[in-house]
């Protein structure tokens, strides 16, 4: 499902924002990861728990607009099935927290150890984290990071043991407690520092303790919203 865009609201520009008129992503991951990356084209993505090939879905728009090319996971036949109908890129049915990364990426035609984003949610939280922690980060590095902990859910474990696993491996958190609602805080943002711009970072840093809804956070809103 396509949301609409309005690239005039954007806090901060990125390459070619101007052109877009739609998005995917339900938090709009997709423009988090565009402005990290100041609207890079032909990069490289691997996202767990892919679910629906274009409603709210993280990579969409990178592979349409923007000619990423990706793998993705789900351990639902069904949804690795509908994304393969639908998507130029391919997913695969299999278990997240097992799963050989390396071995699936390179079947992809994915080589390099340095990619651009990882979009990573399983269900529930636990089983994010265990997903997590079965990707090589000693030998893959990614730029940009959405990691969906659904503290508001399950509470705050898997959001601590996530940070601090993520910092432990060099990565920065950039926003913190991200919300669709505004009340409920379920994903927390992150980049690589040797391979994205850290003068755009800087720009983006929000990393209190309160909850960020993303429309207030990537978005010039009205006053009141």
């Amino acid at each position: 499902m396509k949301k609409s865009f309005d690239h005039s609201k954007l806090k901060h520009k990125f390459l070619c924002s101007e052109f877009l008129t739609y998005n995917y992503s339900q938090a709009d991951q997709d423009i988090f990861v565009l402005s990290m990356l100041n609207g890079k084209h032909n990069g490289t993505y691997l996202e767990i728990g892919c679910n629906e090939p274009y409603n709210i879905n993280n990579t969409a728009l990178l592979e349409s607009d923007f000619n990423w090319k990706g793998l993705s996971l789900d351990i639902n036949d069904w949804y690795a099935g509908m994304f393969n109908m639908n998507r130029t890129n391919r997913a695969v049915a299999a278990d997240a927290t097992t799963a050989n990364y390396i071995d699936l990426l390179k079947a992809a035609g994915i080589n390099q150890t340095d990619l651009d984003y990882l979009s990573i949610d399983c269900e529930p939280a636990e089983q994010t984290l265990r997903a997590l922690k079965q990707i090589p980060l000693d030998y893959l590095r990614f730029a940009v990071i959405t990691f969906e902990h659904d503290c508001y859910v399950f509470g705050p474990d898997v959001k601590i043991a996530s940070r601090e696993y993520l910092i432990s491996h060099g990565y920065v958190l950039v926003v913190s407690n991200v919300s669709v609602s505004g009340r409920q805080d379920f994903e927390d943002w992150y980049v690589h520092p040797a391979l994205v711009d850290m003068e755009v970072v800087d720009q983006h840093l929000a990393t209190d303790n309160s909850i960020k809804f993303f429309k207030n956070y990537l978005y010039i809103t009205d006053p009141g919203c």
